[in-house]
């Protein structure tokens, strides 16, 4: 059981996207990195776009720091349920999965 969540949250990095800790709980400061498309091609600004569950719950909007290694913001982990996560550049761009969004399981 244990794999397959670990799997899950690190079935981004080809698409750029990762977060510190690969298996966050509920009150932990999540870190998501973002390398993706958007950066890949040059944005200088990227939003965070965020919420809970399908319906993006607590849904907010991020500004993200540029790094060398691509874009940081850390935010927290609020409940037990999974984060969506997609990515927009000043130009309206979205990185969003192929409209799925990226969903993070946050444990208990």
């Amino acid at each position: 059981m244990m794999n397959e969540r670990k799997t899950r949250n690190l079935d981004y990095l080809d698409k750029g996207v990762a977060i510190s800790p690969a298996l966050p709980v509920v009150g932990d400061k999540i870190t998501v990195f973002y390398d993706g498309i958007l950066a890949k091609n040059g944005a200088e600004e990227i939003t965070l776009h965020l919420g809970y569950g399908s319906n993006w719950d607590n849904e907010q909007a991020i500004p993200m720091v540029k790094k060398d290694t691509g874009f940081e913001a850390t935010i927290p982990a609020l409940k037990e349920d999974y984060l969506k996560l997609s990515f927009k550049d000043t130009f309206n761009n979205v990185d969003d999965n192929n409209g799925k969004g990226y969903s993070i399981e946050i444990l208990k």
